[in-house]
């Protein structure tokens, strides 16, 4: 099972396309509090071309999690995420799919040196965990499809 936590109710049976992460990013990269973020998504991202190209680049794919109460746990502490809903979900065709388990600790390095932000990318990349993981699954591929809701709303 895997499952993801959306913005806001959305009808099961969608399929939701990869992550409008990417595009959200360019359009908000010169205002001073998204550069740091900015900057290390393309450090990430240019250590996956290079390293790891056959996983699923964070540009592009949907963020799902493998364990419910771990969505759980994400969704109540972002509050962007406290009017949606959390879903069970399958990719959209997994014949394509690409499933891969990474370490949310190691994308906490906004304001590190480049150094660091390119070790905590191949720490990432690698699939090593922190001290203390925090797992997110990256799906790259054609989406993911809405097969039940498992929670609604924080109220």
């Amino acid at each position: 099972m895997i499952y993801h936590a959306t913005r806001a109710p959305i009808d099961v049976g969608l399929t939701l396309t990869p992550s409008f992460y990417y595009a959200n990013l360019i359009s908000n990269k010169n205002k001073p509090d998204m550069q740091p973020q900015y900057n290390k998504e393309v450090v990430f991202e240019e250590i996956r071309k290079v390293f790891y190209h056959e996983r699923p680049s964070r540009l592009a794919c949907n963020y799902v999690m493998r364990d419910y109460q771990d969505v759980v746990e994400y969704r109540d502490n972002h509050p962007h995420l406290h009017a949606g809903c959390i879903y069970e979900v399958v990719p959209s065709n997994p014949e394509t799919a690409i499933l891969f388990d990474a370490d949310m600790v190691w994308l906490d390095c906004n304001y590190l040196s480049l150094e660091q932000i390119t070790q905590y990318a191949h720490e990432y990349w690698s699939g090593t965990p922190s001290q203390s993981p925090q797992w997110e699954t990256l799906c790259g591929g054609d989406g993911i499809k809405l097969i039940k809701q498992l929670a609604g709303p924080i109220k």
